[in-house]
């Protein structure tokens, strides 16, 4: 269920002090994996995921991503956070 960083024999180093280490991993071209389940194998370690719904019309979509006291998001903190997102096609504004 954890992804892990790849070694430093698999990355290109860019910069090193005595106190870190700077690498750029050399990793399989493409997006990654496509997570489609909450309880896909391939999630990073500590990542959760959660179902939304999808509300679409010929303007575009909206969904809700959390809604406060239930969920991921259930102990956020609601004066500072809103969690929504929207799409509109070009040309519907």
């Amino acid at each position: 269920m954890a992804s892990k960083a790849p070694a430093v024999s698999e990355a290109r180093r860019i910069a090193r002090t005595a106190q870190l280490e700077l690498v750029v991993p050399e990793c399989e071209k493409g997006i990654g994996a496509v997570i489609s389940t909450p309880d896909a194998a391939q999630l990073i370690e500590g990542v959760r995921i959660a179902p939304v719904t999808l509300w679409p019309d010929d303007r575009g979509y909206f969904l809700e991503v959390q809604r406060f006291g239930r969920g991921l998001a259930a102990d956020f903190p609601a004066a500072t956070t809103q969690v929504s997102a929207a799409v509109n096609y070009p040309g519907t504004i």
